[in-house]
């Protein structure tokens, strides 16, 4: 079971049930930022970022999209790279 009764998520069951690979440090992770609008005034965004330490290489072509999973949302971002030219950019610290 990955959700619960009240709609919580287990992280630690999703992480192992998936293919996920990591990075070797926790060190400049890559951070993806983006923009959120306003519930209350839809003209208004906030800017938001988000790292995560897990990954996933589509089979389909090879891109990679970075996955954070917590007990109550689970994040994701597709990078416009396959996993060589995403762990040369994270190596050079072009991701901050």
């Amino acid at each position: 079971m990955i959700v619960n009764e009240s709609c919580e998520l287990y992280p630690d069951i999703i992480i192992s049930q998936c293919n996920f690979k990591t990075f070797d440090s926790m060190e400049n992770l890559p951070i993806f930022h983006y923009k959120q609008r306003n519930k209350i005034h839809p003209n208004v965004f906030k800017s938001l970022q988000f790292s995560s330490q897990y990954y996933i290489v589509w089979e389909s072509d090879g891109y990679v999209a970075s996955f954070k999973v917590q007990s109550n949302s689970i994040f994701f971002t597709a990078w416009n790279m396959n996993e060589k030219d995403f762990l040369e950019q994270h190596a050079n610290n072009m991701f901050q």
